[in-house]
């Protein structure tokens, strides 16, 4: 299957993670694009976690679907210019799938902080994040790990949950 370079230009956008500055390997692409379909997209997001192995997961929502993607590598820093392979070979495990917002059941809150933004003043941010609930029981969070995001991301973030709140129950 082949993509306008329009299409490949606008996936490398939401394809990237913030707070690392890594683009996702160029296999995930594809799934996505192809279960995007005609619908533009109304919020996204993508996270990656660089540890022992990779792991890349991304979220993105259109007007009536959620499109999720998880790909893992058993190297360390995995990406779409890592020059390993380019991210374009095999994974150890990738999973594309799109759901209707009417197979959404439930939107949980959780890991909720309040932060105090300087000692001496008054103003607190609250941050949380939710747990997507689907018919057929899977559950996916926002943000797409446990960890506690980077500085870089919380933006986008909260844009995105904020998008995922309002498309939800519509």
């Amino acid at each position: 299957m082949e993509f306008t370079k329009e299409q490949l230009l606008d996936a490398q956008h939401r394809l990237a993670d913030r707070a690392t500055g890594h683009l996702a390997p160029m296999l995930m692409w594809g799934g996505l694009l192809l279960l995007q379909g005609d619908e533009d997209i109304t919020a996204a997001l993508t996270q990656c976690r660089m540890k022992d192995d990779t792991t890349w997961r991304t979220l993105w929502l259109t007007k009536s679907r959620i499109i999720y993607a998880e790909a893992t590598k058993a190297h360390e820093q995995w990406s779409a210019y890592s020059g390993i392979d380019d991210g374009t070979g095999e994974a150890d495990t990738l999973v594309t799938w799109a759901r209707p917002f009417s197979e959404v059941v439930s939107l949980e809150v959780d890991r909720q902080r309040v932060y105090k933004e300087r000692h001496y003043s008054d103003h607190h941010t609250w941050r949380a994040g939710v747990r997507l609930g689907l018919r057929d029981g899977l559950a996916v969070p926002v943000p797409l790990f446990e960890s506690e995001p980077g500085y870089e991301s919380r933006d986008q973030i909260e844009e995105f949950i904020r998008v995922l709140a309002s498309r939800t129950w519509h």
